[in-house]
Order: C-alpha cells, then structure tokens, then sequence
C-alpha cells in the first residue's frame, strides 16, 4: 500500500473524470475516479504515508542491537574501579532508562558511582539525573563520582549543586566538588567558593581548592594562598605554592615563607622553592 501511494506520478482530468497514474513494480497504471474518491484517495494517503514514516523513524531510534540498561552490569578495570565500558551505552536513545536506573537508586553503591559516572559521557540527556545524585545521594562515594562528572555540564545547570556540594558534610565531596569547579570552562565564577574552602579542616579540601584557584586563574584570589605555605599539610603547601607561580611569579618569588620552603622537608616542595627563586 505504500508504495502505491508513494508511487502515483500523475493526476489529470479526462471528462469528469480524474485519472490517477502511477508506476508499480516498473508498471504503468491507471485509475478513473471522481473527484470526492480522488480527495479521499488523497486524504488517507497522506494519513498512511504519515504513519508509515513515523513508525520507520521509531524504528530507527532504537538500535537492533539494543542493551537492557537495567540489568547491564559494570566490568572492574585494572585499577580496580566498576566502570561501563560499553561505548554504546553513551548513546543518547540509553540516557532515560540509564538515568531512572541511577535516581531509583536500585544497584548498590558501586553500581551507582559507576553509572553516574557513565551518563556523564552521554550523547543524550544527563545533567538532571546526575545532579539529583549529587545532591540526594546516601552513599558520599556515588555522590563523589557524580559531582566530577558535572565538570561536562553548562555552568548555569550546575552552578547552584556546586556551589552547595563544596559545603557537603562529606570531606571527599567536598574535595571532588573544588576539584570539578577548577575542571569546569566557567569555574572562574565560583572563585569565592574555593576561598572558602582554603581553611576547611580537612587538608585534601584545602589543597584541591589552592590548585583549582590557579587552574581557573583567579588573580584575585591570590592573596588567600600564602597562608597555605605554612600548612602542616606538605601537599597543601605544594599545591599553594604552585597556584601562587601559575597567578603571579613575581610576586610568588617575594613570598616570604620562599626561604624556609628551600628545605621544606617534602622534596616537591623544597625542590618547587628553588625553581622559582633561581
């Protein structure tokens, strides 16, 4: 039926009568009717025609080698981490079932650390899913793999989840999120919240939130990170120190801590204090 419909080539007027012509398996063919016939011939190809399309459209958005995205499972890499290596998975037509899987949160922690890790990659729609994560969440570690993968996202669907993350009572999210925000193209806008953090209790916070300030290059943060030399935290110190050289190198190599740092007992530090003093 459809390829007769999709076949007609002509249509003329003989006496009242109109003539459908039309090709069919290479022949020709034609077809006297009145005009009322020949507005309904039309009216309901048309309709056919329509649905037909539709349902090869539908076909076609549903692959046939189609994954059950609710009963997929994680493979262990070498380091060690569940992760989906199935790049079919990151087509856009998995992201709903992927994305009620991870919210319904119906897999263990691993699982949904895994999967909010995976729609990050996604071609299709992902942010709402991984930000409700973000911030509903039981498990701190599946929030932590969440709040990494809104580095992908525009600023304004994120900006708010981040900007409350950095303050979450877990340490690692609190890390991750500094970390995400000096990853992100627009993190520059949330400066004031990595100074913030510059004094959190936990040193990994502190020294995630100093290499984020010099990641997103944000000058006017530069006066909070000189206190950080100090830190009791080598690493801390590390990451503050390199931040001050990536803003500002001349006024890093007037820091007054630079001697002391000379024979910091961590070799990167004592080693980084040189450099920039030669």
């Amino acid at each position: 039926m459809t390829a007769f419909l999709l076949a007609a080539c002509g249509v003329y007027a003989r006496n009242k009568v109109y003539i459908v012509e039309f090709h069919l398996y290479g022949a020709l063919f034609q077809i006297g009717v009145k005009l009322k016939r020949l507005l309904a011939i039309a009216i309901f190809g048309s309709v056919y025609a329509g649905i037909a399309l539709l349902a090869q459209s539908s076909n076609a958005a549903v692959p046939t080698d189609s994954v059950d995205v609710m009963t997929v499972e994680p493979a262990t890499t070498r380091a060690g981490f569940l992760r989906f290596t199935d790049s079919t998975l990151t087509e856009a037509v998995y992201a709903p079932g992927l994305s009620s899987r991870l919210t319904n949160a119906v897999d263990g922690p691993t699982v949904r650390a895994a999967l909010a890790e995976l729609l990050s990659r996604s071609e299709g729609e992902w942010v709402d899913a991984v930000v409700y994560t973000v911030q509903h969440d039981a498990d701190p570690a599946v929030r932590e793999a969440a709040v990494v993968g809104l580095k992908r996202a525009t600023w304004p669907a994120v900006e708010s989840t981040l900007l409350a993350a950095i303050a979450d009572e877990d340490a690692g999210v609190r890390a991750m999120t500094a970390m995400t925000i000096g990853a992100h193209p627009e993190g520059v806008n949330a400066t004031h919240a990595l100074v913030s953090v510059l004094t959190d209790t936990d040193s990994d916070v502190r020294a995630m939130a100093a290499r984020s300030i010099g990641w997103i290059g944000a000058v006017d943060a530069f006066s909070a990170l000189p206190a950080l030399l100090d830190d009791a935290s080598a690493d801390v110190r590390l990451r503050a120190l390199r931040a001050m050289r990536t803003l500002d190198p001349v006024a890093t190599s007037r820091a007054s801590q630079l001697s002391s740092l000379k024979t910091d007992a961590d070799i990167r530090v004592s080693n980084l204090a040189k450099k920039i003093n030669e």
